[in-house]
């Protein structure tokens, strides 16, 4: 803390010291008046400052806000021998370990490239988001423009300088793609469209030219999933809902015994490295067929999703070009007489960057198997294994109406076309009764970011 300053004028003085008190009367932090930058600082204050993101910096205003204890050091302050200000017009820091004036004289070359190190792992590392590279685009362009102007005797200032502009590269490019690579993933999804997300009754419904990636995130963050009405071609669904009939039915002479239809019942072998589909008669006792194992209705599906624009609604949601797996891409049959399960997925995918799209392609949640659906935004998974529950893996029904609170449990009609967009937290179940006198045809395809794609699920197919 300074107690003279040598060199320093009356007005000089006097406007520091009223700006001080100023700024000291305006905020709530307690900033300790003439203080100076240099301070020593515990590694616990220097992770502190490291993670405040500000590109202007005060700093003795930021050491103080993040409220560690202080301890002043008294001391007068000689005048100057050499030099002037740091804080003219032409000098200025970047807010980010170096500064101009520390380019234009002897540059330590390894704490420049630690600084590059700690800025690509903080904003352009394993997890990063849209913000994050943006700051780190614009903080690599500066730093880049600083270090190219110098002349180096070293290699090591030329390998530093490409660095940076393959830094800049990487974090330009990110933004531009909207999408991750490798093993990178974004936090941030698309910005909810909540101005568009109409109130209703009931559920909001959607015509296929309203929707947006934004549009899909505001209907899962509010009620837990968005309803698109005729999303898929009526005619195209009927003809698939046959297809799928024909597929059930050449299952069905296969596990006879009898010789399937080429191209209807071809059971997929995966990889060794991944689980060997033992979950096939599981799937089939709830009404289910892999769509790997029908080769013609999977290629037919892929032409599908294609044709109604899937693959760019769900790429933009998910921030990276979509994947879908052996074993949550499913062909559905549902029967009036086998009763269904409140579940959320993420019980059984784990941690994921996901989005399901589930396709009626009969009319059904009168005459055939809908869904019952809970319409909220849920935060984290249900409790399940309680009550009435008969499985370890299924939400009870007294759980299910808990989690709805003051809203009822809905069966939405769905018509051959009509989809439902929706993520691994949201909690349904197949709406059965053996009084409903069809069976109710339906697609059902998860899909996945490939930077969180499920390690035990074989993936088949990208956009």
């Amino acid at each position: 803390m300074r107690r003279k300053r040598a060199d320093e004028t009356w007005f000089k003085r006097t406007t520091a010291s009223l700006f001080y008190r100023l700024l000291h009367s305006m905020v709530r932090v307690d900033i300790p008046l003439d203080a100076g930058d240099f301070r020593l600082m515990s590694r616990r204050v220097v992770i502190a400052m490291r993670s405040l993101k500000e590109a202007h910096r005060f700093v003795r205003g930021m050491v103080a806000w993040i409220g560690f204890r202080q301890t002043a050091v008294y001391y007068d302050r000689a005048g100057r021998h050499a030099a002037g200000s740091a804080h003219g017009p032409v000098i200025h820091s970047d807010g980010a370990g170096f500064s101009a004036r520390s380019v234009s004289g002897d540059l330590d070359l390894q704490d420049l490239d630690n600084a590059l190190r700690a800025l690509m792992w903080r904003l352009v590392g394993i997890e990063r988001d849209g913000p994050g590279l943006d700051q780190a685009a614009n903080r690599l362009s500066t730093w880049h423009h600083l270090v190219s102007q110098r002349v180096f005797g070293d290699p090591a200032g030329w390998v530093l300088v490409n660095k940076m502009l393959v830094g800049w590269l990487i974090a330009r490019s990110a933004v531009a793609r909207q999408e991750s690579r490798g093993t990178h993933y974004r936090r941030d999804y698309p910005e909810p469209d909540d101005a568009r997300l109409r109130e209703a009754e009931v559920l909001p419904e959607f015509d296929p030219g309203e929707v947006t990636p934004g549009l899909i995130r505001a209907g899962i963050l509010r009620d837990g999933c968005l309803l698109v009405r005729g999303l898929v071609d009526r005619d195209d669904a009927l003809s698939f809902a046959a297809q799928i009939d024909r597929a059930f039915a050449e299952r069905d002479r296969s596990l006879a015994g009898e010789p399937a239809a080429a191209g209807y019942y071809e059971e997929f072998e995966t990889h060794p490295r991944y689980p060997n589909n033992e979950g096939r008669d599981w799937i089939r006792s709830g009404g289910g067929l892999l769509a790997a194992d029908a080769p013609l209705l999977a290629y037919e599906l892929i032409e599908l999703f294609a044709a109604a624009g899937i693959p760019e609604l769900v790429g933009g949601y998910l921030g990276e070009p979509p994947l879908i797996s052996v074993h949550k891409t499913t062909l559905r049959k549902a029967d009036p007489a086998t009763p269904g399960a409140w579940h959320q997925d993420g019980n059984f995918m784990g941690a994921v960057r996901a989005l399901n799209l589930w396709v009626s392609l009969s009319r059904c949640g009168d005459v055939a198997p809908g869904l019952d659906l809970v319409p909220r935004r849920l935060d984290e998974l249900v409790e399940r294994g309680t009550d009435d529950a008969m499985l370890d893996i299924q939400v009870s029904q007294a759980k299910a109406e808990q989690a709805a609170g003051d809203l009822a449990i809905i069966r939405p009609i769905f018509e051959p076309g009509d989809a439902l967009f929706f993520d691994e937290l949201f909690l349904h179940q197949t709406a059965s009764d053996p009084s409903m006198p069809n069976h109710r045809f339906a697609i059902e395809s998860w899909f996945f970011a490939g930077s969180a794609f499920p390690a035990d699920y074989a993936p088949v197919a990208a956009w």
